[in-house]
């Protein structure tokens, strides 16, 4: 479901994209920061799951950009909460029990 969202996210994305940026040098660009690249980023991935009012199970899945050479100072057991960083960080809902996404967010940049 988590791959299926982003390809999702990334598709829809590019197509916005390609409708306002017709400078090809400039669409490159912004694609390039909006869209979320899992084949060449490793991100970390904390998972947050709650039940809500309706019994549904719901998990908030809060990805960010890791530094392979440094994971050992990666945090684990803290929310990672950053305000800009493009699509090194994003984040969104997943619906376990109904199956859908909802809310992904990539962060804007600095």
């Amino acid at each position: 479901m988590f791959f299926k969202a982003v390809s999702k996210y990334n598709f829809e994305t590019s197509r916005n994209i390609d409708s306002i940026f017709k400078d090809k040098n400039e669409n490159k660009v912004v694609k390039r920061e909006r869209l979320v690249d899992l084949k060449n980023n490793f991100y970390f991935k904390q998972l947050f799951p709650v039940i809500n009012k309706n019994g549904e199970k719901i998990v908030w899945i809060n990805c960010f950009s890791a530094d392979l050479n440094n994971l050992e100072n990666t945090p684990k057991y803290i929310l990672v909460d950053i305000a800009d960083g493009e699509n090194m960080y994003f984040n969104l809902y997943i619906n376990l029990t109904t199956n859908k996404f909802y809310g992904m967010r990539i962060n804007a940049g600095g």
